[in-house]
């Protein structure tokens, strides 16, 4: 994670904002994080709350493996209050053994 990791989310915030405007029909995302810092945690928030109002449109279904180290019941539970608050969203969080 890049030392301004506000300007790294930023970024993706200001590529949904575009993807908003013309989805795929299916969205398919991938995430692993072996770490999470409390910016990273409020901006994964605000983005899949913005993927929340998106599938809301219907212009797209939104799917997202989330994939943590099985060990990290932190993450495990990080992932499914994530999830809970994206109730809109199909979540796969599978465990796996380490992530690079």
């Amino acid at each position: 994670m890049p030392e301004d990791a506000a300007n790294f989310y930023f970024k993706i915030m200001d590529w949904i904002s575009d993807y908003y405007r013309k989805p795929n029909k299916e969205t398919s995302i991938k995430i692993a994080f072996r770490y999470i810092n409390s910016t990273s945690s409020s901006m994964l928030m605000r983005i899949f709350h913005t993927l929340k109002n998106l599938q809301e449109t219907d212009k797209t279904n939104i799917q997202c493996t989330w994939y943590y180290e099985k060990e990290d019941q932190h993450m495990k539970e990080y992932v499914e209050e994530v999830a809970r608050r994206a109730d809109n969203i199909s979540f796969n969080v599978l465990p796996t053994e380490e992530i690079n």
